[in-house]
């Protein structure tokens, strides 16, 4: 399944209407979602939940040169906390045509949306390289997965990138830009090693936290304070 070649302007608004209608459910199968010449938006006011989730564990295909604007408090789902159903995401920019994930709105600011979460088991499929996350870090809801930091007074889970439950295989967040988050640049909320969801060709610029959060350890206490590294 993908958005059909066709042309897409002349439009009051020119992009394509991604509507998040709010439940996890709304991509149940392989789907690519490809650069067709204007944005695509994501969500309208009240749903705001774009979810990837399905029997078969479905792949979203973000292709090169796509830009995703999302509105306020929107976020990209993969959820895989229930069994028998998950999902991956695997956006695939190049150096010379990245992936942009951004806000929609006309006055653009750090936290306008929530990011690109990723509950429960982590799928190996799961990759994101030559990406530009910016905006984001919003309220996720989110809490108690990763090990609280000098940088976080509280307990909540935001950031541009939100991993919650599923320790993943390694580094999948690759040469990606992340930018005025208001929370954490990735969230490492799981229980286990402390190893990279990243790596050094990434960017974090104007973040408002940690670049990288610290995972809850298998045995004993959170380092206190943990490491913050920014």
């Amino acid at each position: 399944m993908s958005v059909p070649i066709g042309a897409y302007t002349g439009n009051g608004t020119d992009a394509i209407l991604l509507p998040a209608i709010g439940g996890l459910d709304n991509i149940q199968e392989d789907t690519t979602i490809a650069d067709r010449g204007v944005p695509y938006r994501v969500g309208t006011a009240g749903n705001s939940l774009l979810g990837v989730r399905g029997p078969g564990a479905p792949v979203l295909t973000v292709a090169a040169g796509v830009t995703l604007q999302f509105v306020d408090g929107a976020r990209l789902l993969v959820d895989a906390r229930t069994s028998g159903l998950g999902g991956a995401l695997v956006v695939a920019g190049t150096a010379a045509v990245p992936v942009t994930f951004t806000s929609a709105s006309a006055t653009p600011a750090a936290g306008r949306w929530v990011g690109l979460v990723l509950l429960g088991a982590q799928d190996p499929r799961n990759a994101i390289t030559h990406a530009r996350i910016a905006y984001a870090g919003g309220e996720s809801q989110i809490s108690s997965y990763d090990c609280p930091s000098p940088a976080n007074p509280g307990f909540a889970n935001n950031g541009a990138v939100v991993i919650a439950g599923g320790q993943p295989a390694g580094a999948f967040i690759t040469s990606t830009t992340i930018e005025a988050s208001a929370g954490d640049g990735v969230v490492r909320g799981w229980t286990g090693g402390a190893r990279s969801t990243s790596c050094p060709t990434n960017t974090f610029t104007s973040v408002a936290r940690c670049h990288q959060t610290y995972p809850r350890p298998t045995s004993g206490s959170c380092p206190a304070p943990a490491p913050c590294p920014q």
